[in-house]
C-alpha cells in the first residue's frame, strides 16, 4: 500500500499505478532495472538485465479534487506537493519530482 506520486516506491511502480484502474492487472517490463529497485518488493539490489513484474490494482482512494477544497485546504495541498517535489528532486528522482509541480 502506498500513495502514488509521493516517492514511497520505485519510479516504475509510481508511474504505472498512476494510470491503473481498480481491478486492472498489468505486466511491467523494466528495461532499466534501476527504475524497479524496490525494497518493499525484495528488489533492493538488482543484477538482471531486465525485470518483469505482474501487478494488480486492488483498490485505491481518489484524492479530493482541488475545486472542492477550501482556500486553506488548497494552500496546504500546494505546500505539501511542493515539499514532496523538493524531496524527490533532492534525491535525484527528476521525472517524479516534475509531476509534483504540475497540477
Amino acid at each position: 500500500e502506498f500513495n502514488v506520486g509521493n516517492g514511497e516506491v520505485c519510479d516504475a511502480l509510481e508511474f504505472l499505478a498512476a494510470d491503473m484502474k481498480k481491478g486492472e492487472k498489468a505486466i511491467l517490463t523494466c528495461a532499466r532495472p534501476s527504475s524497479c529497485a524496490e525494497e518493499k518488493l525484495g528488489l533492493k539490489t538488482i543484477f538482471a538485465e531486465k525485470v518483469v513484474l505482474t501487478l494488480e490494482m486492488q483498490d485505491f482512494a481518489k484524492a479530493k479534487e482541488t475545486y472542492s477544497m477550501s482556500e486553506e485546504e488548497k494552500i496546504e495541498f500546494g505546500a505539501a506537493r511542493k515539499e514532496v517535489g523538493s524531496n524527490l528532486f533532492r534525491s535525484g528522482r527528476m521525472e517524479l519530482a516534475m509531476q509534483r509541480y504540475k497540477k
